[in-house]
């Protein structure tokens, strides 16, 4: 018995997430074989900059301004503690990425 286009779309979907996951730490593994631990760290740092970077893009496309026109006391402090540490690791593994 065959399944229709519905029953492919649902196996895809459920063995979806275990092949990213499969073909990610192929990609890891040989990138290590290929460039060595420099390679690997320089791709992980580049990765992980990158990442970082595109969550305070939305964050600030989106939530800001929301807390801004909800709660706009919290908008005015200064940057600090935990925020200030966040802030200065995401733009410095970008910039090292």
């Amino acid at each position: 018995m065959r399944a229709g286009p519905a029953g492919v779309m649902v196996k895809n979907a459920i063995a979806s997430p275990a092949r990213r996951r499969k073909k990610a730490t192929m990609t890891i593994q040989s990138l290590r074989r290929m460039s060595g631990r420099l390679g690997l760290t320089g791709y992980l740092v580049a990765f992980l900059g990158t990442l970082l970077v595109a969550g305070d893009w939305w964050f600030e496309s989106f939530v800001a301004p929301r807390i801004a026109a909800v709660a706009p006391e919290v908008m005015s402090g200064t940057t600090t503690g935990s925020l200030a540490v966040g802030a200065a690791a995401t733009f410095g593994l970008f910039a090292l990425g």
